[in-house]
């Protein structure tokens, strides 16, 4: 049978991961995976070897420059999370959509080449955890910590898209 027990790295001559974006989900959720299970379809085949380095190159651009363009909606987001009291609209509750929310950013960001923004968010991750792990809200000196976390990741996304328009 053709391509039967082949791997499609091995049948493109590359390991390049493909990227598959769920748009259904309100957040960021980025789900890389390498193409390395046997298969009988040879249309599997045709269509990794149409993907260059270039192509690949292209969509994670555009990934990167939709994460940049949402990160200061999701930040609101996050510093609404902050308050006291249940969430009006869903089942959890404010820390545990917090710890979500920020491991979510900070996880996309390292993952897509902003490591300023990965370093700075995981500050505030640590204090979110901290919380979430305590069933607690947020203290009023937490809160302006995480908030001037925030402001720095969001400094870092303006320098990151401006870069990106030279």
């Amino acid at each position: 049978m053709p391509g039967a027990g082949r791997t499609a790295g091995a049948v493109t001559g590359h390991n390049f991961p493909l990227i598959q974006i769920n748009p259904a989900l309100r957040s960021w959720y980025i789900v890389i995976y390498s193409p390395v299970w046997p298969t009988d379809d040879d249309s599997v085949f045709a269509r990794l070897k149409d993907l260059d380095r270039q192509s690949l190159d292209a969509r994670i651009d555009a990934i990167r420059a939709r994460f940049l363009a949402g990160i200061e909606g999701r930040l609101e987001e996050a510093r609404d999370l902050m308050a006291d009291g249940p969430h009006p609209t869903t089942g959890e509750t404010r820390p545990q959509m917090l710890h979500r929310l920020v491991h979510g950013l900070c996880g996309n960001a390292g993952l897509l080449g902003f490591s300023d923004m990965d370093r700075e968010g995981r500050k505030a991750l640590l204090i979110v955890e901290i919380a979430h792990k305590q069933s607690r809200f947020l203290t009023e000196e937490e809160r302006s910590e995480v908030g001037a976390v925030f402001d720095r990741v969001l400094q870092h996304a303006r320098s990151a898209s401006a870069d990106r328009a030279r």
